[in-house]
């Protein structure tokens, strides 16, 4: 779809809070808000993720390197995220450029005790 006037693209990632992309292309710049009680104990991790990460990963693998990283390498998770994304895009698009790769891991509440 071409842009044909001086507004924002599709730009879902950048799109809270940006009220001029409200105006002229029709962005939402409320948030969608939703509340999940968590249980005591177990694993709870929070993941948030541009579309330069879900376009090229699977939900169940995005999950699995934060589970396998744990609580105190959540970093080191966000950034492997972060890498594979550039690796994948630049695979299947010859080496162009990229963009909205960007990658939130966080543990929320108890620390998962068995880190390694």
């Amino acid at each position: 779809m071409a842009n044909h006037g001086s507004g924002p693209g599709l730009n879902m990632s950048r799109a809270l809070g940006d009220v001029h992309g409200h105006a002229t292309a029709g962005l939402s710049a409320e948030p969608e808000v939703r509340e999940h009680k968590l249980e005591p104990g177990g694993n709870h991790v929070l993941i948030m993720c541009s579309d330069g990460i879900w376009d090229y990963m699977e939900p169940e693998y995005v999950a699995r390197v934060a589970l396998e990283n744990g609580s105190k390498k959540a970093m080191d998770a966000a950034h492997h995220l972060a890498s594979e994304a550039w690796n994948r895009w630049m695979n299947e698009h010859g080496g162009e450029i990229v963009d909205d790769i960007t990658a939130l891991v966080s543990w929320v509440g108890a620390v998962q005790p068995a880190d390694t």
